[in-house]
């Protein structure tokens, strides 16, 4: 039993690193990304080359975080923020995500081959914390969300550049008209995406290993996530990932392990659902109380 709550930790931890990305990208530049799993890839494949060149694992994991934000924010100067200064519909920003995130996916399996990477390749250690036991990956990742998403919250709340993106956030009419900078202000958010979903690609990269398409199914994980909490709000899809992902540890703790997809995602629609349901009743006893009034 304490095995199966430290996996849905440690999944919620590495879940949550990037729902705060797609969350974060969501609500200040008001986009939702399908090609983030690229980024998430590209941090894992950019730890794995400065490891050839002999760096130590930490530093070529800071490293590689950092190659992905680069990568994520030239690409948002180059085609995500031409198509949003047109005003492209929606849809059509979408599918280019979706290209974006083919043609980067083509590319690396050009370059690393279709041959899984490992970061790390020898025996994980395990520690026991609280009667839970934990491998080395688990625990950075528990730790670094620990660190970071409080560490992002601070910087949105406290600084003047964290209150600009959130600016942009609330209302960006007024944002600019104070004089928020949006382009400087986006290419800050999709850094900060980067740095968040690149982390997450590094941890997974250690225990999983990586290959081109390996970070699409964290981010549909990440992206239920968002749905089920709302992009409203940083801490919301942060629990509801956490959360989630101890739930569907408990319920395939149960079930043959071909089942944790199904059992995810049905948690993730249910939940959805429900919250929908939930939404839509208080907006409607808003209605009928400003009626009466």
């Amino acid at each position: 039993m304490t095995a199966v709550l430290s996996h849905g930790l440690s999944s919620g931890a590495l879940a949550a690193l990037f729902t705060v990305g797609i969350a974060l990208a969501w609500r200040v530049v008001g986009l939702i990304d399908f090609h983030l799993p690229a980024v998430f890839v590209v941090a894992g494949y950019g730890t794995v080359s400065f490891q050839d060149l002999g760096l130590p694992l930490l530093p070529s994991a800071v490293l590689g975080v950092g190659v992905a934000a680069g990568y994520a924010a030239l690409l948002f100067l180059l085609v995500h923020r031409p198509l949003l200064r047109r005003g492209a519909n929606p849809d059509v920003v979408l599918i280019a995500t979706l290209g974006l995130l083919a043609m980067a996916q083509a590319t690396l399996g050009w370059v690393y081959g279709p041959v899984r990477r490992y970061p790390f390749s020898g025996v994980q250690t395990t520690v026991e914390v609280v009667g839970f036991r934990f491998s080395a990956a688990d625990l950075a990742a528990i730790g670094l969300a620990i660190l970071l998403i409080p560490a992002l919250l601070t910087f949105l709340r406290r600084t003047s550049l964290g209150l600009s993106l959130e600016a942009l956030s609330e209302n960006r009419q007024l944002a600019l008209v104070t004089g928020v900078n949006e382009p400087a202000a986006q290419v800050l958010t999709y850094a900060l995406v980067a740095v968040f979903a690149g982390a997450a690609g590094v941890v997974s990269g250690v225990v999983a290993g990586v290959d081109p398409a390996i970070g699409v199914g964290p981010f549909l994980v990440a992206f239920g996530a968002v749905l089920v909490g709302g992009h409203q709000s940083l801490v919301r899809p942060v629990v509801a990932a956490v959360l989630l992902q101890v739930v569907v540890a408990l319920i395939s703790w149960q079930l043959p392990a071909q089942w944790d997809r199904t059992v995810l995602f049905t948690a993730i629609v249910a939940t959805f659902l429900a919250r929908r349901i939930v939404v839509r009743q208080v907006q409607r006893r808003r209605v009928m109380q400003l009626a009466a009034a």
